[in-house]
């Protein structure tokens, strides 16, 4: 029996024949079969820590536990992997604060530090909803039809800076 996490190859001897009571192995035609098991390749998974709100503003802001676990694989050969995580716009999934779709929100080059914070910019003059795709790719490959990318959406939601009462 294989013990759970094993991988391998192991030559292993194969005995055909029928089975009558009292019988010996001698007499039966033996083959020698190589038997490969091979590691499990799943997909990361992340914890998303949820919506993320910020005043309209474009300079650089943070959020905090924006991912909030990464896992490389459920399987105990992939615990040597590193998940990267990629923040991207969703295309075509920005609404105004009236609900019509218009230009994305978010800049270029947000980004994902180790401890799950977010780092970004929002572009000028801009304010609404934008469904972000968060990617999370581990670097074990995609060996024996495996998979390294998981895909989680999240919205960001941009409130209009309150501006000072005009001066008559």
């Amino acid at each position: 029996s294989l013990r759970p996490g094993a991988s391998g190859v192991a030559e292993v001897l194969v005995r055909v024949g029928r089975v009558q009571p009292a019988a010996t192995a001698a007499g039966f035609p033996t083959a020698a079969a190589v038997l490969v098991v091979r590691d499990v390749n799943t997909p990361p998974e992340c914890g998303v820590g949820g919506n993320v709100t910020a005043l309209e503003d474009p300079a650089l802001q943070v959020a905090g536990g924006f991912v909030v676990s990464r896992v490389p694989g459920s399987d105990p050969s992939e615990a040597w992997q590193q998940v990267m995580v990629q923040v991207a716009p969703e295309p075509a999934s920005s609404y105004d604060a009236t609900g019509s779709p218009h230009a994305a929100l978010l800049a270029p080059g947000a980004a994902v530090d180790v401890n799950g914070t977010l780092t970004f910019q929002l572009l000028p003059e801009r304010y609404g909803a934008e469904r972000v795709r968060v990617v999370c790719r581990d670097d074990g490959g995609t060996a024996y039809n495996g998979n390294n990318v998981a895909i989680y959406e999240t919205w960001l939601n941009v409130l209009v800076r309150p501006q000072p009462p005009a001066r008559v």
